[in-house]
């Protein structure tokens, strides 16, 4: 029961740290990125998003994409979220903003 919320958690943190290798940019900047295209992934499967774009089909869209909304799943993108300022040095100076 602990593995997929403790996946939801550590996949923000992945997709920071991802971006922060190839982008040069505040880090505040791409953390607030990693959760918005985190809750955007997470409200369009909401939305059922793999059938409207017509890929129900395709068992790898499904699984990119998946197709089950929670949220729950939103509370572990935000709890990665937040700890990304206890982890990250350059979230953790005082004139992050």
């Amino acid at each position: 029961m602990i593995r997929p919320f403790v996946g939801d958690i550590l996949v923000v943190i992945f997709i920071y740290y991802f971006i922060k290798a190839f982008i040069n940019t505040k880090a505040i900047n791409i953390a607030i990125f990693t959760l918005t295209f985190s809750f955007v992934v997470e409200i369009l499967q909401y939305f059922n998003f793999v059938e409207i774009i017509g890929l129900g089909h395709n068992k790898a869209a499904r699984i990119i994409i998946e197709t089950f909304f929670s949220w729950i799943d939103l509370l572990c993108y935000f709890i990665g979220f937040v700890l990304l300022f206890f982890i990250d040095k350059d979230l953790k100076k005082k004139n992050v903003i």
